[in-house]
């Protein structure tokens, strides 16, 4: 059942723009500036297949928390694999 549920969570090849869009939009509407925003190739797994994004950013540490929160409330999974603070 968990395996379902999650896999319902997982976008779809189609779904793939729309989605990094929005998480573009969500980093403007947070504060930060998107320095690079660039998707890379698909990474494929047992069931699924990931699609790795590179993300950099300028803001503050408030702005990138608040940035992760509406990432993490997406109806969607997203995974956030590495973080650099430079």
């Amino acid at each position: 059942a968990s395996l379902k549920k999650a896999t319902a969570e997982l976008p779809d090849k189609k779904e793939i723009p729309g989605l990094l869009s929005n998480i573009s939009s969500l980093g403007s509407d947070s504060g930060l500036s998107i320095v690079v925003f660039r998707q890379k190739p698909e990474e494929f797994q047992d069931f699924y297949a990931g699609v790795p994004v590179e993300v950099r950013v300028k803001g503050t540490y408030h702005q990138v928390g608040t940035f992760f929160d509406k990432v993490g409330r997406l109806n969607r999974i997203v995974n956030v694999l590495s973080l650099i603070h430079i």
